[in-house]
């Protein structure tokens, strides 16, 4: 027997002296034998018990609080704790993140009055298992009414609420399938009165449940009462009837045909039997039959009406029957293709392949074929033609015939050698080439793009058009460039697609869009042109005209040298060093810049260690020969080449150049020093490229500290000219301002033609980048306009259903490339609202564009509109994770994200508010976690009257 803690006793062994009996016989203060010989009994039943019972002192509660004196064996089976490990310990320790909290404390609340307790408690096991008791705590009280400890006995409930949870899954599951049939289900009892009618038996016959439940079964005719109820008889005797067909009677009077399945039903608690039936509509399968009758005498009149060619041919090849098509296709008349096999009209050389094909499908090898194949006309002309065979077997499955179904496909062969033609062209032009569906899945990738991306022609139309350019450059396309192609025909603006190793290349790309005769989009086409060395030109001209302004804005020797680092550091150098050569041809260090104080430091004392002349490699090579160096991994062996001194070497070696590009100072045909750039920990390296690069802007900047030279000597020289140099200067940085402002000029004032048609025109570019800036300008600007109540607003009647379908056609192609199906709701008939359309498209496009970005891929996302009191209600709808209350309440505040957001500024339904808000209607929204999240906002109909007027800023 476990023993406890012996309650107001020294020794564990004493008579009496453990757990409860201990207990009982300190509470009673003093016993006969016969009290005593009574708790041993009593202890040896408590240690014997089944329950597990637990005995704790009655110190006060809070912490520690009553501590364990006794536990009896069913305590160890049950937690897995000895009775040694738990001594002294509040029972608390049993109790884990799972166990409720209230139940503690309502434990706590009926001891603290000395009330018995009777609570079901989760607790854990010594091994962190979970289980659930059911306890019943008792305080003990001495003989003075004091309670001296109180008692604990703990039934494990775990098996039992298992039990009963997989009873209840069982009966829901089986609930579940009886409401999930979709066979009518009726139970009767032996009075044949119904018990159950699932929802199927309410869809077939119109009685709900609560209408029907109790009564006699209401679809039985009179005509059919009487086999009805033999048939429940026969059932509720134990027999199984199956396959009757009767006919039923709806609520309405409908008859409907059913087929039954009547078998009897045992109740589970060994009562009386009842009665279950199972109801198939039929009505459906005996019209298709009826309608089978009717189309075996249509079929011979079908054949022979059909524009398509077809031909009944025997299993040797004779042409049996033939119909119109084919009697106009071949020239010959019925009565003489009858008298003709297939090979005696097929052009000679394709008749082998035809017959070969033929035998196989004979001989049973293959069901069917289809290939093109040209036929001979009676007049001579051959045609070519798709002919699809297949086997036609009797009832028993044997082959009995051969149908031949014939295609014209003459004219359709010509196209397609034209399109073979046009595919050779895109296959080898070096532009990039795709085309998709009007959904934005992709056709068609040509030979430079698929190689660039590294997408195989087999993988093509598994793949967006959107998937081939990187994130920014795809919402561009989903959000203006496809748009604009549907909308205009055409789209042209700068993007970026994505290379097969990783990385991008920008292009400027072209989408069109191309219409079927009808007007509807059939599919797109994208043409992209790389213009990466455009840009890096581009770019490295602003950086010229940019150091050119800068370092012509002073013609001090100081100012200029002071300005250099900041053009060449970061954006070229993580470090650079000026060298000039004075007039006597010493080298003097004049300038070290690094944006880490340390390095800084570093580089000071390098001006202790000038250069040579006669250095192999380095500086001192670049000023003795006149030539630009750019070492692109330095060497240990390199920087003891360059270094004066093991000193030295230790110092270049601290400073850490990677890579460097020295490039000379030349002017008026002499060095006039160098300057050196360098990359240490960023992991840039120069190239010959950047020596190209580096030599322009070195020309100006030697030309640049020439002048400043030339200036400070004329001043020193020649004092009373000041005014004039002065003048002299103004003019130098006019005709320098004035080139960088030429330039873009010139761009303007080029004819047509001069260019190629082409190469972009780089203020084209420009303007199209700053039109998609604009797009977040704009936004910040409504929302200024919005708080300072100045929004614009020209609303004006507009069609609900049409702004609906046109917003979600916008963003059509961005679900299916988030893998998200999207669904519109619109009634017949809706009214009108008064509304600024442009305004209204950017509403949608905020909330559907929230609900795509939190929508996990093979969500949902629903638009819909109704019509309410003199407005109309639109609701997006999304399956995505909802949104916390918290989040709820600050959804529509600018600059607001939910927790986890990529991308964006926060603004879009600050903005959608303020515009609904606008027009005189409100928008909120309804989520629930982990269902997802309702946006609704509704907009005044057109004739609810005077709407907002249109707003002028003031």
């Amino acid at each position: 027997m476990a023993r406890g803690k012996e309650v107001g006793a020294e020794a564990p062994g004493r008579p009496g002296g453990d757990g409860a009996g201990g207990a009982a016989v300190d509470a009673a203060g003093c016993a006969g034998e016969g009290e005593e010989t009574r708790l041993r009994l009593l202890e040896a039943v408590v240690a014997n018990a089944a329950d597990a019972v637990v005995i704790t002192d009655a110190k006060p509660f809070g912490d520690p609080g009553p501590g364990i004196v006794y536990v009896n064996e069913a305590f160890t089976r049950m937690t897995g704790y000895s009775a040694e490990e738990v001594m002294g310990r509040n029972p608390r320790f049993l109790q884990g993140p799972g166990t409720d909290r209230a139940v503690s404390a309502r434990i706590r609340r009926g001891l603290e009055r000395g009330e018995t307790v009777r609570v079901e408690l989760l607790n854990y096991k010594k091994d962190g298992t979970p289980f659930t008791v059911e306890l019943i705590i008792a305080p003990v009280r001495g003989a003075d009414g004091r309670v001296t400890h109180y008692t604990a006995i703990q039934r494990e409930t775990t098996a039992r609420r298992e039990m009963e949870e997989a009873l209840r899954r069982t009966n829901a599951l089986l609930q579940a399938v009886v409401a999930a049939s979709p066979v009518a289900i009726v139970v009767l009892d032996a009075a044949a009165r119904i018990e159950a009618w699932n929802p199927a038996a309410e869809r077939m016959f119109g009685w709900r449940a609560e209408e029907v439940l109790g009564r006699a079964d209401p679809t039985v005719r009179e005509d059919g009462a009487q086999a009805s109820r033999e048939i429940f008889e026969r059932a509720l005797g134990g027999e199984v009837v199956a396959g009757v067909e009767t006919v039923r009677v709806k609520r309405d009077g409908t008859p409907v045909d059913v087929r039954t399945f009547t078998a009897p039903l045992e109740r589970a608690s060994g009562g009386g039997r009842r009665v279950v039936i199972l109801l198939e509509d039929v009505t459906r399968r005996h019209r298709m039959e009826a309608a089978l009758r009717e189309s075996e005498a249509l079929f011979r009149d079908t054949i022979d009406h059909a524009p398509l060619g077809m031909a009944l041919v025997g299993m040797e090849g004779r042409i049996i029957h033939a119909n119109r098509a084919a009697v106009e296709l071949s020239g010959y008349s019925e009565e003489e293709l009858r008298h003709l096999r297939f090979q005696q009209i097929t052009h000679p050389d394709d008749v082998r392949a035809d017959e070969a094909a033929f035998e196989r499908l004979t001989a049973g090898e293959i069901e069917s074929y289809q290939r093109r194949k040209r036929f001979i006309r009676k007049d001579g002309r051959a045609v070519w033609a798709l002919v699809t065979r297949s086997m036609l077997r009797n009832s028993g499955g044997a082959p009995r015939y051969v149908i031949t179904q014939i295609e014209d496909i003459t004219e359709r062969r010509a196209v397609e050698e034209g399109q073979r033609r046009l595919t050779a062209i895109l296959e080898a032009t070096t532009d990039l080439v795709g085309i998709s569906d009007a959904g934005g899945r992709l056709v068609y990738l040509n030979h430079a793009w698929r190689k660039l991306s590294g997408v195989g022609e087999q993988d093509v139309s598994a793949r967006m058009m959107t998937a081939l350019h990187p994130a920014w450059a795809a919402e561009i396309l989903v959000r203006e460039g496809i748009p604009t192609a549907i909308r205009e025909g055409s789209w042209t603006g700068e993007t970026a697609v994505t290379l097969a190793g990783g990385g991008e290349i920008p292009v400027s790309q072209v989408v069109l869009a191309h219409r079927t005769p009808e007007g509807e989009v059939e599919f797109l086409s994208a043409v992209c042109r790389d213009i990466s060395e455009g840009k890096r030109a581009e770019e490295w001209q602003r950086f010229l005209a940019e150091a050119s302004r800068t370092i012509s804005g002073s013609l001090q020797d100081g100012a200029i040298l002071r300005q250099i680092p900041a053009l060449l550091v970061p954006r070229l150098a993580d470090y650079c060093i000026i060298d000039l050569v004075d007039d006597a041809g010493e080298v003097r260090r004049e300038v070290v810049f690094d944006r880490d104080p340390a390095r800084q430091a570093l580089l000071e004392q390098t001006k202790r260690f000038p250069p040579t002349r006669d250095q192999p490699v380095g500086l001192g090579r670049v000023l003795r020969t006149g030539e630009p160096e750019v070492e692109q991994e330095i060497t240990t062996a390199w920087l003891r080449a360059v270094s004066r001194s093991d000193e030295h070497q230790r110092l270049l070696q601290e400073i850490g150049p990677r890579s460097e590009l020295i490039v000379p100072l030349r002017a008026r045909g002499r060095i006039i020093g160098a300057i050196t750039c360098a990359y240490t920990d960023s992991g840039r390296r120069y190239d010959q490229d950047d020596l190209v690069l580096g030599a322009d802007l070195m020309e100006r900047i030697a030309l640049a500290i020439d002048n400043a030279r030339l200036y400070d000597e004329v001043q020193r020289a020649l004092r009373f000219r000041d005014e004039v140099l002065r003048v002299v200067a103004h003019d130098l940085r006019n005709p320098l301002h004035s080139i960088g402002l030429s330039a873009e000029l010139l761009r303007e004032m080029l004819p047509p033609g001069v260019l190629p048609s082409t190469h972009p025109d780089p203020l084209q570019i420009i303007r199209r980048s700053v039109e998609r800036a604009g797009a977040l300008i704009q936004d910040l600007l409504d929302v200024a306009r919005m708080q300072a109540g100045k929004l614009q607003m020209a609303p004006r009647p507009t069609d609900a259903a049409g702004i609906v379908a046109e917003a979600v056609q916008l963003h059509a192609a961005d679900a299916q490339q988030r893998g998200l199906a999207l669904e519109v709701q619109v009634p017949d008939r809706l009214p009108a609202v008064r509304a600024d359309r442009d305004r209204l498209l950017q509403v949608f496009s905020n909330v559907i564009g929230n609900a795509l970005k939190f929508t996990p891929a093979g969500g949902r996302i629903t638009i819909s509109a109704q019509p309410e009191d003199g407005v109309v209600r639109f609701t997006v709808t999304d399956t995505g994770p909802g949104i916390a209350r918290g989040g709820l309440l600050r959804l529509f505040e600018p600059f607001w994200q939910a927790p986890g957001a990529v991308g964006g500024a926060g603004l879009g339904l600050g903005i959608a508010r303020g515009i609904v808000e606008a027009h005189g209607g409100r928008i909120w929204a309804e989520s629930e976690e982990g269902v997802g999240t309702k946006v609704h906002f509704t907009l005044p109909v057109a004739d609810a009257g005077a709407g907002p007027e249109e707003r002028a800023p003031s």
